[in-house]
């Protein structure tokens, strides 16, 4: 025991001890180390033996390094050093915050066992770093340090829920201690039933066998294992999300129309990472393709690409390029969804109608329903794009049961105007100023 260990017990015997006289009145004390007894106090004095460390005696008489005891009925002289006065513990219950070790005295070389993390353990004296305890049949010292009140975090019910495994090779224990028994080892992603977990474990069944797994070895979620790829791809889907994370919970990036050209940089069973910017994002394969897609609805028409000019409704020439019965093509620029239309008539703005009842589809998988939003479109004439707006709403006494739409819908460019009040839409012109400014891949 070293000079400091020595002095720190010496000051807590001296601060027990001075409120006691020196014919003290009994007290138990604990022998921290093996220690020799003598006849009286002095070394060249007989040796009654040896005190073993963790034994208990009566204190009876202290003075000069030395202390007098009384061990099984007969007394002796001791160095003070080597004992411990018992404090206010009593054998209470504590428990050990890590794995700890029981040594049968103060040098450490002298460990005989190891204790689990949260023993518990009955605590009876302690000296400077040490305590004096008593674990199952076995009494020993353990380090201060190692001990703690608070038990052990108590195993919580779970309600039997699947998980991944998402490190390969992952082990499962006989306890939840990765020194206990390893049970087996685990694949990436396969599947276990969590029964319970406590602390950073989990209880585990498979294949009607329980086991123990860290809890960071497993997810809620499969692992993603990608594959590089270098590849150009569409969005087949009318709309499809972008992801931050290979997760349909993880933040939205963005949502990419159909159409949309996307640069594949790897692929899994279920995602694609696509270039976004100078980083990542991620979508569902499901919504991508290796060409562009027709719309679902049915309608023939392709899509606009590039950009739409404005034109001018009274001095642009639009009305000699759509004249009453021509048909055109319009795409929406929201969802780069393209249909058929006819113009049916207007003076002030084009009166038009879906073409057939599959551009009538079109048109309507474009607005989500007949609304009077009115929307930005680029309408192809001799290939030429021009910007435009349209509301969705059929309206007027103009019945075209061949398309399945119940009278016609307006489309306007720029500075046409309303046939009811003979004025400007700002909402109209709005939305051909954002078709202007749209470019469709």
């Amino acid at each position: 025991m070293n000079k400091q260990m020595r002095r720190r017990m010496l000051a807590m015997l001296a601060a027990v001890l001075m409120m006691i006289s020196c014919a003290a009145q009994a007290t138990t004390v604990f022998v921290m180390e093996d220690t020799t007894a003598y006849a009286k106090p002095d070394t060249s004095s007989q040796a009654y033996g040896t005190l073993e460390a963790g034994m208990s005696a009566t204190l009876s008489d202290y003075g000069y390094g030395w202390a007098k005891i009384t061990a099984g009925g007969k007394s002796a002289y001791v160095k003070a050093d080597a004992l411990a006065v018992q404090k206010s513990y009593s054998g209470q219950t504590v428990y050990t915050a890590g794995e700890a070790k029981m040594y049968r005295n103060l040098n450490e070389s002298s460990a005989f066992q190891t204790l689990d993390k949260g023993t518990a353990v009955n605590l009876y004296a302690t000296a400077g770093d040490w305590a004096y305890v008593k674990a199952g049949g076995s009494k020993g010292l353990v380090k201060i340090s190692q001990l703690t009140t608070q038990g052990p975090e108590k195993e919580a019910p779970a309600q039997s829920v699947d998980a991944y495994v998402c490190v390969d090779g992952a082990r499962a224990y006989k306890s939840n201690s990765t020194s206990s028994k390893v049970l087996c080892s685990l694949s990436l992603n396969d599947v276990v039933t969590v029964t319970a977990y406590k602390s950073g474990w989990c209880r585990v069944t498979k294949n009607g066998a329980t086991g123990y797994m860290r809890r960071a070895d497993l997810s809620t979620e499969k692992t993603v294992a990608f594959k590089d790829a270098g590849m150009t791809a569409y969005v087949t889907a009318s709309s499809a999300k972008a992801y931050e994370q290979w997760s349909t919970s993880s933040s939205v990036v963005a949502t990419v129309k159909q159409n949309t050209e996307v640069t594949v940089t790897g692929l899994s069973d279920d995602w694609a990472r696509v270039k976004s910017g100078s980083g990542s994002a991620y979508m569902l394969r499901r919504d991508l393709g290796t060409s562009p897609v027709t719309p679902s609805n049915g309608s023939s028409a392709t899509p606009a690409r590039g950009t739409a000019k404005e034109i001018d409704w009274w001095d642009g020439g639009i009305q000699s390029l759509i004249k009453v019965g021509d048909t055109y093509t319009v795409t929406d620029v929201a969802t780069g969804i393209a249909w058929t239309e006819k113009r049916v008539g207007g003076s002030n703005h084009c009166d038009t109608v879906p073409a057939t009842k599959a551009d009538t589809a079109a048109m309507k998988a474009a607005c989500g329903s007949w609304s009077w939003d009115r929307r930005a479109v680029f309408v192809t004439v001799n290939g030429v794009n021009y910007a435009g707006s349209i509301n969705c709403m059929p309206h007027g006494d103009n019945k075209h049961e061949e398309t399945g739409f119940g009278g016609h819908h307006c489309l306007h460019f720029t500075n046409s105007r309303t046939h009811g009040s003979n004025s400007l839409c700002p909402l109209h012109q709005a939305a051909i100023k954002k078709a202007a400014s749209a470019t469709l891949k």
